[in-house]
């Protein structure tokens, strides 16, 4: 998800029942020598409310400009409390001695889009000893469900494309190749009125993290359990929940609505259940890397990743390997050459046409490299 576009943070803002958990749990620490950092912190919204509850000072740490709408909104509520630092938090130089750390660094199923690792460095560098994090545990739980209509739509729609093409009088093609691609994509949307989930057994915690002591931003962990209910089993359905102080906030669409997603998991294969079966199931997902897991079901298994949800090719493989030895391309020796040329002595426009010049090969025309030295201005000018 891109978080540059302030519009983009609307459902966070306004997400009501997530808010009103960080505010119960801030009121109980908040106080008027207490120093708050906010990381991550978008348009500010969490560490603005700690400002005015009577924070001595809070640190705004946004990497996006969307920081500028955090700083005017601090200005509108009257609140002088308030420094924003437009950096990642690995970039902030300012010593900041936090009483309270906050953050929304947990993603869908805890460890998505990779944001722990920022967590744990502001930990280790700015909380003070017997500091709080909010929150400082989390836990993944699971569930086997049934979703037939999402299973349908997503999965087995690509065995189905003969028929779509004889309804709407189009040439028959096949795109059954592209079925196994999709039953290994995580879906977000599964679970409200368009795709509903019907349970099969209780949900189980997976896995568990302390966020004040623990490094592991990733994991693998595995349960058993009997199923409750009888019926087919399209994939597995899972969400977290995190510690706020002394209250735990489900992200589950059954405890309410929130702007996290849960996140659906789907079978290779459908399994019918019987109540009283056993499942074992295995979740994996090393820190910056894909999630593969595993259903086992009456001795036999279907192993999956989002890794195979993408046709990538032998030399794509190769690239991800730790033991590639990797050479730049064209466009990688353009990208090396114009960053070396950025010392201020030439104009964007003016690096376009020499870039194109010393790597013809890289950009198909004047403005494609323009384009491309506007991008890396942005991201390291």
């Amino acid at each position: 998800m891109s978080y540059t576009q302030v519009t983009s943070h609307q459902h966070m803002v306004y997400d009501a029942r997530r808010n009103m958990a960080y505010v119960r749990a801030l009121e109980k620490l908040i106080t008027p020598r207490t120093v708050v950092l906010d990381i991550g912190a978008g348009l500010g919204v969490l560490g603005l409310y700690a400002a005015r509850l009577g924070a001595k000072k809070v640190y705004l740490v946004e990497p996006e400009p969307v920081i500028e709408v955090a700083r005017q909104a601090a200005r509108d509520s009257g609140l002088t409390n308030v420094e924003c630092i437009r950096a990642r938090v690995e970039e902030v130089k300012e010593d900041i001695q936090a009483d309270v750390i906050i953050s929304v660094f947990t993603g869908n199923l805890l460890f998505g889009e990779d944001l722990l690792p920022s967590l744990f460095y502001a930990r280790d560098r700015f909380l003070k000893p017997g500091g709080s994090l909010l929150p400082d545990a989390a836990r993944i739980l699971l569930a086997p469900a049934s979703a037939e209509r999402a299973y349908a739509d997503n999965v087995d729609t690509w065995v189905g494309y003969p028929e779509f093409c004889a309804e709407n009088a189009l040439p028959p093609l096949d795109f059954s190749a592209a079925r196994s691609y999709a039953a290994n994509t995580m879906l977000y949307d599964v679970g409200g009125d368009k795709y509903p989930v019907e349970p099969l057994a209780q949900p189980t915690e997976l896995m568990y993290l302390d966020l004040a002591t623990t490094d592991r931003a990733g994991g693998k962990a595995s349960i058993s359990l009997q199923v409750a209910a009888a019926g087919i089993q399209h994939g597995w359905q899972g969400w977290f929940a995190m510690r706020l102080g002394d209250e735990w906030y489900d992200t589950s669409r059954a405890a309410g609505p929130t702007h996290w997603s849960e996140v659906f998991l789907p079978l290779l294969q459908p399994l019918k259940l019987r109540e009283g079966d056993q499942l074992d199931f295995t979740l994996s997902r090393p820190e910056y890397g894909e999630w593969s897991w595993i259903t086992r079901h009456a001795g036999k298994s279907q192993r999956q990743s989002s890794f195979l949800s993408l046709p990538l090719r032998p030399g794509d493989l190769m690239k991800r390997a730790e033991g590639h030895k990797p050479t730049l391309s064209e466009k990688g020796r353009a990208v090396a050459w114009a960053l070396e040329q950025m010392n201020g002595s030439r104009s964007t426009a003016e690096l376009a046409q020499a870039v194109r010049q010393e790597h013809p090969g890289a950009f198909a025309t004047d403005r494609e490299a323009l384009q491309f030295l506007r991008a890396l201005a942005q991201q390291f000018g």
